[in-house]
């Protein structure tokens, strides 16, 4: 769990059980019908919701990293949802909405689960681990990246734009940030943990990949800001 401090994300293989799996397969199918009679292309985010409660499952997670790491961490968030990478895919960035929020995405975390992905080395999340990203800029990590949030990275000629959306403002980083990119092997029921400041993004969509995420923030956590992200999500 230490390398949720250092690197920022952790995995834990075959974290679920086979009828779990099946379980969310047929909860999925069901909300993806929901979903898709009002389907919208041009939103931003089209994430799938999902009635099915691994509650039972992260507790004892929550409990380890608390344990076994200095960040401090509280509830469960209420619901989850389905990222089916044929119906979202998402380029470099770090989440929006804890950042928005809580302005806290250190403390917080995100339980990610493949439970459709035919491939361990295809279709999963691409990140780039806190530590490499840190030997090649430690001044922008400490004040930009660590705790931060609602970030998107695009890379142009071998520099990374970095554009803020909480505060409107671009910096130009003097390195492809594809370079330090990481993708952790991922089976069906493995749980990648990711702290919410790490950077992300869809690692490809060529095979179909469908995953839930079940988020947790800080210890006593309070909304400072809720506005600025449904703003920003309206766009």
């Amino acid at each position: 769990m230490k390398d949720l401090e250092t690197k920022g994300y952790v995995v834990i293989p075959n974290f679920l059980d086979s009828s779990t799996i099946e379980e969310l397969k047929l909860d999925y199918v069901l909300q993806k019908n929901i979903f898709l009679l009002n389907y919208d292309s041009n939103k931003k985010h089209n994430i799938i919701s999902c009635r099915y409660k691994l509650d039972h499952l992260l507790k004892d997670v929550v409990s380890r990293i608390t344990a076994e790491t200095n960040l401090s961490l509280g509830e469960l968030s209420i619901s989850g949802g389905y990222f089916d990478n044929q119906i979202s895919q998402f380029e470099w960035h770090q989440d929006h909405e804890p950042y928005f929020k809580y302005k806290d995405s250190y403390n917080a975390v995100n339980f990610w689960i493949p439970f459709i992905k035919e491939y361990p080395d295809k279709s999963g999340l691409s990140v780039i681990p806190h530590d490499e990203f840190y030997k090649q800029s430690p001044d922008v990590y400490k004040s930009q990246i660590e705790g931060k949030g609602a970030k998107v990275f695009l890379v142009k000629n071998n520099t990374t734009v970095m554009r803020d959306d909480s505060s409107q403002t671009s910096d130009i980083l003097p390195f492809d940030i594809n370079n330090l990119s990481v993708t952790p092997d991922l089976n069906v029921g493995d749980l990648l943990i990711l702290r919410q400041d790490l950077i992300h993004r869809t690692q490809d969509t060529v095979n179909e990949r469908v995953a839930i995420s079940v988020r947790c923030y800080a210890k006593d956590a309070q909304v400072v800001n809720a506005s600025d992200f449904n703003q920003w999500l309206s766009k």
